[in-house]
């Protein structure tokens, strides 16, 4: 890890909230023009698409969830 000094206006990201996705580029190339059409940015998009997957999971997925994390 490099030392450095951070300037009080500077904000480090906190990556351990994300993961890396790989996809297919023809899969990347429809979600983006499908995240412009929503204006939203192609991270937000897949969070939507799947917060709205997850609705419509059974229980017994759900609760699988809570046991991984």
């Amino acid at each position: 890890m490099v030392n450095r000094t951070i300037n009080k206006k500077e904000k480090i990201m906190d990556t351990s909230k994300y993961k890396s996705v790989a996809t297919k580029m023809d899969t990347y190339h429809k979600a983006k023009l499908m995240a412009a059409n929503t204006h939203r940015s192609i991270g937000s998009y897949i969070s939507m698409v799947i917060d709205d997957a997850w609705k419509k999971q059974k229980p017994a997925l759900r609760g699988k969830l809570k046991e991984v994390a």
